[in-house]
């Protein structure tokens, strides 16, 4: 009897423990335009109509302090669609960009720095289980870098081959940072648009100042912010802690 109660009361416990402290998922509803929109580095007129939403919870921080100067880093992005595209506006606030190309053959050849880079990673789940014979035909990742106007998807930076060259993208300097426009084909991410649709997002920004950890170290101190996940998991892993977007 004392071992049931005990059991009970375990149970209980839990319950109250975990069943309280769900986590909401992140949802942003995208809008639908009827004016086809550039990945030119630009804010079209019509990104007037959309609200900036936040991309501020920090996943990774090596800098002290950082969250108390918002000018070493912030961020927040639109997103719209039409039948053809999905598009992205990023505004990201850095007052130390930092960008370098890859010198050494084994860091061209697989760009190895690249996820160090200030830059914007997209993480998607189309909620389908996708063709693992068809490397591109569902696109779940692509990373955007300061300074770059060409995709890298999967840690490589390329003028990408079909499908990938479907994407556009294009960047702005300024001087309290960058913005970056983006436009996917719904084709590349396997998904047939329609309003009510719901797909899987997740939004990561990279800060990297070009500051050692340590004297004589490689790794770069650098800042992470995420848009949906609070728990600081990491996305290429789980994706249950992305958020959804709602096509309206």
């Amino acid at each position: 009897m004392k071992t049931f109660l005990y059991y009970c009361l375990i149970s209980i416990a839990s319950l109250f423990l975990y069943g309280c402290n769900d986590v909401t998922t992140t949802q942003i509803l995208i809008k639908k335009t009827t004016i086809p929109l550039l990945a030119d580095g630009q804010i079209d007129l019509i990104w007037d109509s959309c609200a900036w939403e936040p991309i501020s919870h920090i996943r990774f921080t090596r800098q002290e302090q950082r969250i108390e100067n918002l000018n070493d880093l912030s961020a927040a992005y639109k997103s719209m669609w039409d039948d053809q595209y999905w598009y992205f506006l990023f505004k990201i606030v850095d007052n130390k960009k930092y960008v370098i190309d890859a010198q050494t053959d084994i860091e061209k050849a697989y760009d190895l720095k690249i996820n160090d880079l200030d830059g914007i990673d997209l993480f998607f789940d189309n909620f389908k289980k996708l063709d693992p014979e068809a490397k591109f035909k569902d696109l779940t990742y692509l990373r955007l870098t300061y300074g770059s106007d060409t995709i890298r998807v999967l840690g490589k930076q390329q003028i990408s081959p079909e499908p990938l060259s479907a994407i556009q993208s294009s960047y702005q300097d300024l001087d309290s940072g960058y913005l970056y426009t983006c436009k996917i084909p719904w084709t590349v991410l396997g998904i047939k648009p329609e309003i009510g649709t719901k797909i899987g997002l997740e939004l990561n920004v990279v800060d990297n100042d070009g500051e050692v950890v340590m004297p004589d170290a490689q790794a770069k101190k650098k800042t992470i912010v995420a848009w949906a996940d609070q728990t600081r998991k990491n996305p290429f892993i789980d994706k249950s802690i992305y958020g959804q977007a709602i096509l309206q």
